[in-house]
């Protein structure tokens, strides 16, 4: 560390370097980064919020080892570092806080008895594989867009009385440019119908949903289980909770 030191005689300096190759990557190697991509202007906008992100992170980090290696000019100019410290924290520390919490591992420990035999579990997937295939013909007829191939059921979450049902799946879609191979979508349904079958309905009358496209079943599964089984309450202890799945309807 002797040799920041040397290099910079304080920590003006180093903030001042930091600035000058943030404008200057800015200014030059946006540009010819930038050259022969295709996107108008959503690659220079994307190098430049990827440098202003570092940007942010390097003068946090400056603020803390400036004040440790250069204590006798931090002991007449703290409220500098004090002030950038605090700026920046702010700017970093949410955001991080949400990652570590969105990524936490859920728990998947059965929460009560799936309220329906076997036979009827089986059936009403059936019901469920039905429905997604009709709404893919559907949306393949009248979008105009890139085709769905198929759609593949990924968690089906029945309420505690078994009187609700919610059905996670995600639309597989023919190859294209676009990234959006794997996209969520959702079927729920609160009463059944003829033949018993659920009278199901492509909405979510929930609080919140996930959504995002995935580019493989895996990560999708990973997504849905994370923001599901951490977000959401299944209990029917825990049905005054904001976040209680099965959240009864006002009459």
């Amino acid at each position: 560390m002797n040799w920041i030191k040397k290099t910079f005689a304080n920590p003006f300096k180093i903030y001042l370097y930091g600035i000058i190759l943030f404008l200057g990557f800015c200014v030059i190697g946006v540009p010819i980064l930038s050259m022969g991509h295709s996107g108008g202007e959503q690659v220079p906008m994307t190098l430049i919020a990827y440098a202003l992100n570092y940007f942010i992170y390097g003068l946090f980090f400056i603020s803390i080892l400036t004040s440790i290696l250069f204590w006798n000019w931090f002991k007449k100019y703290w409220y500098i570092n004090l002030i950038i410290f605090i700026l920046t924290g702010v700017l970093i520390v949410p955001p991080l806080v949400t990652e570590i919490y969105d990524d936490r591992q859920p728990d998947l420990t059965v929460k009560y008895p799936r309220p329906v035999s076997k036979t009827v579990f089986f059936k009403d997937s059936l019901n469920a594989e039905l429905a997604i295939d009709c709404l893919v013909l559907l949306y393949n007829r009248t979008s105009g867009l890139t085709d769905i191939s198929h759609g593949i059921i990924d968690t089906i979450i029945y309420s505690p009385a078994g009187n609700e049902i919610f059905i996670i799946y995600a639309k597989k879609f023919n190859p294209n440019n676009l990234g959006n191979n794997l996209d969520l979508a959702y079927l729920s349904a609160d009463k059944r119908g003829k033949n018993n079958e659920w009278e199901l309905e492509p909405r979510l009358h929930y609080r919140t949903q996930l959504s995002g496209s995935y580019q493989t079943m895996q990560e999708l599964k990973s997504s849905v289980r994370k923001f599901y089984f951490n977000e959401y309450k299944f209990k029917p202890t825990d049905s005054l909770e904001e976040n209680y799945f099965w959240k009864t309807k006002k009459r």
